[in-house]
């Protein structure tokens, strides 16, 4: 038994992309990483107890921890979930939220989802996330492109120069 199992050739490596990162959603945004921090309540007060964003009414994006600054990578991060309108068997998917410098005059925001393996969602739970993922980063690039009022410092954008431009429907 021991020869048999010894002379079966090793499992093939896994060719493309790991299946998680298929599902990160992600924009652009003509905002410096810098210039970042006060409107996602950099001083970690910004995070707990604000007012869910809404999503077009699909659904909306509850915050659940503050934003916190990695220097090494210049990056902020933070936690959240995304909850759909209507009935669903999974109440909410919990996210990663994750702001980087993308170079010096723009930021990369990104969601991802925290789940152990969303390679194996179904159809139809994978189009409804995508859905409210792209919707709910489309909605975190507005905000970071426009602060709301009496934020600690509002974020420069040139009137004639959008500095986000959703996807388009």
């Amino acid at each position: 038994m021991l020869e048999l199992l010894s002379a079966m050739p090793p499992p093939a490596p896994r060719r493309g992309p790991h299946p998680g990162t298929l599902v990160v959603v992600s924009r652009l945004i003509k905002v410096p990483i810098d210039e970042i921090g006060p409107a996602l309540g950099g001083d970690g007060t910004g995070a707990r107890g604000t007012a869910p964003i809404a999503l077009d009414g699909a659904g909306s994006l509850m915050l659940t921890t503050p934003f916190t600054w990695a220097d090494r990578t210049r990056t902020w991060r933070g936690h959240g979930r995304l909850y759909g309108r209507g009935l669903r068997l999974t109440r909410f998917t919990r996210v990663e939220i994750e702001v980087s410098a993308w170079s010096n005059e723009a930021s990369d925001v990104s969601l991802r989802p925290l789940a152990r393996s969303p390679h194996t969602w179904g159809l139809r739970r994978l189009h409804r996330y995508l859905d409210l993922a792209h919707r709910a980063v489309d909605e975190l690039g507005r905000a970071l492109c426009h602060p709301i009022a009496g934020s600690v410092e509002p974020v420069p954008c040139a009137p004639s120069t959008p500095c986000f431009e959703p996807r388009a429907a």
